[in-house]
């Protein structure tokens, strides 16, 4: 069983994977830090799922970009779990995570992290059947700049990320090409 730590924005989830079925899943934007509330998110999923930590076989963790401090609780984190349970960590880039969520939609997915100051970290993405294919790697560049290319560009566009929900208005307005992901996929 797989335990997945994800803190690289306001957002923080965890979530356990058992062969190819979520075993179960907890994600949760609170004003706590990540600090405060990733262990006993962890211990409370654990509980819930009736996992022993016996049973996990290896951590994945975010690995950004994103949040400095939630990326380096969330690695810590995952490290000390690894260490302790004697397990296997695999570090999982944000947009790429993000990116799985659109299996099968044709459209491009940008995924925009927020950076801070109008700036995003942006990657673009397209799914081949079932083959995940980067169109741009990941890339620093003002929110306007990354939505005037994609505008350019003239394809069909989703978005997703916490640098999404912060540019909506930009987003929805600027093109009939572009469109935001579900509230549950962003």
């Amino acid at each position: 069983m797989l335990l997945a730590i994800e803190t690289s924005s306001l957002v923080s989830s965890v979530a356990l994977l058992h062969d190819d079925t979520l075993r179960a899943e907890l994600t949760i934007q609170a004003r706590l830090t990540h600090s405060e509330q990733l262990m006993p998110h962890i211990a409370d999923m654990l509980d819930k799922a009736s996992v022993k930590k016996s049973q996990i076989d290896g951590v994945a963790v975010a690995v950004g970009p994103g949040s400095f401090t939630g990326l380096r609780i969330g690695l810590a984190t995952a490290k000390g779990l690894s260490f302790a349970w004697n397990v296997p960590i695999v570090g999982v880039t944000t947009p790429v995570s993000l990116a799985w969520n659109f299996v099968g939609v044709s459209d491009r997915i940008c995924t925009l992290i927020d950076a801070q100051k109008g700036n995003v970290y942006a990657g673009v993405y397209r799914w081949d059947r079932t083959k995940l294919t980067t169109e741009k790697e990941i890339y620093i560049a003002p929110r306007t700049e990354v939505l005037d290319t994609l505008e350019r560009e003239g394809q069909p566009v989703v978005f997703c990320g916490d640098g999404s929900l912060k540019g909506r208005r930009d987003i929805e307005g600027r093109s009939p090409l572009f469109r935001m992901a579900p509230p549950t996929m962003v």
